[in-house]
């Protein structure tokens, strides 16, 4: 699916892997909103 969605929006090699980049950071868990 997202090859899929790459060959469409014609995304070049580095900005593939900047995106996947940002696809593996996002993983982590967000900080919970705290009210102090």
């Amino acid at each position: 699916l997202l090859a899929e969605i790459g060959r469409e929006a014609r995304l070049t090699d580095e900005e593939w892997a900047s995106f996947e980049a940002t696809l593996e950071r996002d993983k982590t868990p967000a900080e919970p909103i705290r009210f102090d």
